[in-house]
């Protein structure tokens, strides 16, 4: 039985907790003891990982050591930059547990966060594997350390694949009543941050000049941050207020995506796009931006439409292009849904557990590729 202990700061809503409730609900019970340490606040998926028998403490940060021993940690599995930095001290200090941790994004270490980068590199020698969501994320690291490069591993990330969608017409009016939403006017959504990298800003402009061309479009955007006053106030000086809405963080969000027309992703920069693959999933059409990993995830006018990132002028023209014909729209919802089952989270699940046997089994394995 191999003692799996996840390190990561929160359990709020995003991408690495949700692949934590994945984790939770598919690691291998009969091979693998699974649980989870964090060190501050926000549990909103706390209660969803801990009703699958997983534990969870909150620990000190100071604690970590004494913990591990504790509960003779085999793995220590570590997840964003400030469980990185705490779980690769321990590492370097000479912890009982082999260190595994996860790069969610890129551009983790740029401008204010330089030094983190470089006290995170004297670290990264104490990993005994390095797991990069995507192939870009892993490209990053490769280049910012060679040294370490052997030990890096390409898995990506994985989401609930259930039974096909049903579009189901009363459904989808029940629940745009449920949301307040219009009946018969295009609607739109978007699940993430409300931050710089998910560029909500060029998304209002783009959403702007849908309205200016008389095209009433809704936007839903489920998530909040430190952005949302902006942006709100944005929306309002545009005169869109009437046609967004903000729901704030909902860990349900998925549930409720099938009261949509289509699914807007239009980052910046991103390490893979969790919440993209879940509205694939959904059978949404998408129309994203062709940066970083979601290239890796969606095939341009096969599963999803691909936009310049920051140019709003070509993401509204491709959201008018899907609404406008609803059998292309149709056409790739459908695709979409059939490439989302190759980011399965069981699949996921299978190929961090094999990593895990490999770094009990040496002390720097080689790495090698995941899904």
């Amino acid at each position: 039985m191999i003692r799996v202990a996840h390190l990561i700061p929160a359990l709020d809503v995003g991408g690495a907790e949700t692949l934590l409730a994945g984790f939770a609900r598919h690691h291998d019970r009969g091979n693998i003891t699974m649980r989870v340490a964090t060190f501050r606040s926000g549990d909103a998926l706390r209660e969803t990982i801990a009703a699958e028998g997983v534990r969870v403490d909150r620990i000190a940060p100071r604690g970590l050591a004494g913990w591990i021993s504790e509960n003779e940690i085999d793995i220590l599995h570590s997840h964003l930059r400030r469980a990185d930095l705490l779980a690769g001290a321990a590492a370097k200090a000479g912890m009982r547990a082999k260190w595994v941790t996860t790069r969610h994004n890129v551009r983790t270490f740029r401008g204010l966060r330089r030094l983190y980068g470089w006290i995170d590199r004297g670290y990264r020698r104490h990993a005994h594997a390095i797991v990069a969501v995507s192939e870009a994320v892993a490209d990053e690291f490769r280049a910012d350390d060679p040294t370490s490069s052997e030990r890096v591993v390409v898995i990506h990330n994985g989401v609930e694949i259930g039974e096909d969608p049903e579009h189901d017409a009363e459904r989808r009016s029940r629940l745009r009543r449920s949301l307040g939403l219009p009946p018969d006017v295009p609607c739109l959504v978007h699940v993430g941050s409300l931050t710089e990298q998910k560029g909500h800003g060029t998304l209002l402009e783009a959403l702007r000049t849908l309205h200016d061309r008389r095209l009433s479009v809704h936007l839903t955007c489920f998530g909040d941050g430190p952005l949302r006053g902006f942006l709100d106030a944005r929306s309002r000086k545009f005169g869109l207020d009437p046609f967004v809405h903000w729901r704030g963080i909902d860990p349900d969000a998925r549930s409720k995506l099938a009261a949509f027309d289509a699914f807007v992703f239009p980052s910046h920069w991103e390490g893979f796009g969790l919440a993209l693959v879940e509205a694939m999933a959904e059978g949404l059409p998408v129309i994203a931006t062709d940066v970083d990993g979601i290239r890796e995830i969606v095939e341009p006018e096969r599963s999803g439409v691909l936009v310049p990132a920051r140019d709003a002028e070509a993401l509204a023209s491709a959201v008018r292009g899907v609404l406008a014909d609803p059998t292309r729209g149709a056409r790739l919802g459908a695709a979409a849904r059939e490439r989302a089952k190759h980011f399965d989270i069981r699949r996921t699940v299978r190929a961090y557990e094999d990593t895990y046997r490999r770094a009990i089994d040496s002390d720097h394995g080689t790495a090698t590729r995941g899904t």
